[in-house]
C-alpha cells in the first residue's frame, strides 16, 4: 500500500493478521510493515500511519544513516589493508 506522508511517499506492507492492536514496524533495510486484525478498516490503518509518520521517517533516516557508517567504515578498512 502506499499513503503520502508530509509531501513524501511511502510504501508499506499490510498484514491481516489475528492482533489485538495496529503495529508498524520500520525494518532495518528501511521497508515498512503493518499488521493488523482483518476486522480494521484500510482508512483506519491509513490513518494510524499518518498519525506515526514523524516516528517512521527518523526511523528509515536513522537505518540510512548506520547502513552509510557502516559503508564508509567498510570502505576505510578493505582500502587500509590494501595499501599495507
Amino acid at each position: 500500500m502506499t499513503i503520502e506522508l508530509l509531501g513524501r511517499t511511502v510504501e508499506y506492507d499490510l498484514q491481516r493478521k489475528k492482533v489485538k492492536n495496529i503495529n508498524l514496524r520500520v525494518r532495518t533495510d528501511g521497508s515498512v510493515t503493518v499488521s493488523a486484525n482483518n476486522r480494521v478498516s484500510e482508512k483506519r490503518i491509513d490513518d494510524f500511519v499518518r498519525a506515526n509518520a514523524e516516528t517512521v521517517f527518523r526511523a528509515i533516516e536513522k537505518y540510512k544513516e548506520i547502513a552509510e557508517n557502516f559503508k564508509r567504515a567498510y570502505i576505510k578498512t578493505h582500502y587500509e589493508e590494501e595499501e599495507e
